[in-house]
């Protein structure tokens, strides 16, 4: 009897830690491919909040000057989900924390300094848990640099409930 009751609870202990893990092996697995080597990127989180689901991430230059950087949202994004779903047009994105939402929102990228980009894509589908893949067609640097693209791709983004 105390046999079956050690190996019930280290079951029962095994599968309530498992979605964590799993969860959080998936958050490192993010891949994201920048238009230029001169731009890095760095995933953070992506959570729900109200109507949106949002993904966090730091852009960082990388060189040794500031430039000026601007993202175009709305339809040149294209987000898919798990369901086979695709979502553009409804995207809005913000370089402060308590910033308005844009659909072409820009921002100074001092040399070596990261700089939070927040993604705001609405009427993402309830059950939605995983983005396999995001595609930022048409990202900018202005003034005094230029991208080699204008693609910067983001995959494997787990949704966090918060």
């Amino acid at each position: 009897m105390k046999k079956c009751l050690i190996v019930w609870l280290t079951l029962v202990v095994s599968l309530s830690v498992l979605p964590f893990s799993v969860n959080a092996s998936s958050s490192r697995n993010v891949e994201i491919t920048t238009p230029d080597k001169s731009l890095e990127a760095k995933f953070l989180k992506a959570y729900r909040s109200g109507e949106y689901v949002v993904v966090e991430m730091l852009f960082q230059n990388v060189t040794d000057k500031d430039y000026s950087m601007r993202v175009f949202l709305g339809d040149n994004v294209v987000v898919y989900d798990e369901l086979g779903n695709q979502y553009t047009g409804n995207i809005y994105g913000t370089f402060t924390k308590e910033g308005n939402l844009r659909l072409s929102p820009q921002v100074e990228l001092p040399a070596d300094i990261p700089v939070r980009f927040s993604l705001y894509i609405q009427n993402v589908a309830s059950d939605v848990q995983f983005l396999p893949r995001i595609n930022l067609n048409n990202i900018i640097a202005i003034r005094p640099a230029r991208f080699a693209s204008s693609k910067l791709i983001i995959k494997n983004i787990s949704i966090s409930e918060m």
